[in-house]
């Protein structure tokens, strides 16, 4: 799948793109994992990443979950973020869990709030979703603010809720219905 929205190229996972995700992880490692865990200790190989994309495929043919690489329009070739849905649920739920990165030379621009929009309105109107998630770190100033900013709700603290760089980290649990 592909979508455009006014300055960007939004392209469904494929395995096919290991080679510039793994550049767009290591283009952003040092910011990256102090937000994210990485599960292994090889995660800067195209393998890995190969690998990763294979599974991702599966889980989007299952349903559970989607992914979008984000393309400035100028520079179609050159990913720049993504986005993703995971952990959906429909049935009685009809919820996912969202997670977003942007490289650290595209940040403060616009276009994550530009995505993550897009993903919203692409989770009602085509997954026929009633709540996204947010999980986000209370260190995380630029992230809460663009989550708050586009209408989520601060639900609550989640202590020790990952553990990243080897320490339990809390997170702050966000929601936005979106019917």
């Amino acid at each position: 799948m592909q979508f455009e929205t006014e300055r960007l190229i939004l392209r469904s996972s494929d395995a096919n793109f290991a080679k510039d995700v793994l550049a767009f992880y290591k283009n952003n490692a040092d910011s990256f994992e102090a937000f994210e865990p990485f599960d292994t200790p090889d995660f800067y190989t195209f393998s890995i990443q190969q690998r990763n994309l294979r599974v991702e495929s599966r889980l989007i043919s299952e349903g559970r979950m989607i992914r979008f690489w984000i393309f400035p329009k100028d520079n179609p070739h050159k990913i720049i973020g993504t986005f993703s849905l995971m952990n959906v649920r429909q049935g009685s739920f009809k919820c996912a869990s969202l997670g977003y990165k942007m490289d650290k030379d595209y940040r403060r621009k616009g276009y994550c709030r530009e995505a993550v929009l897009f993903v919203l309105n692409f989770a009602k109107e085509q997954m026929h979703l009633h709540r996204i998630e947010a999980t986000i770190q209370p260190t995380n100033k630029a992230s809460l603010a663009l989550i708050e900013s586009i209408g989520f709700e601060r639900e609550g603290l989640l202590r020790q809720n990952v553990k990243l760089l080897g320490k339990w980290t809390d997170h702050y649990l966000y929601s936005k219905i979106l019917d």
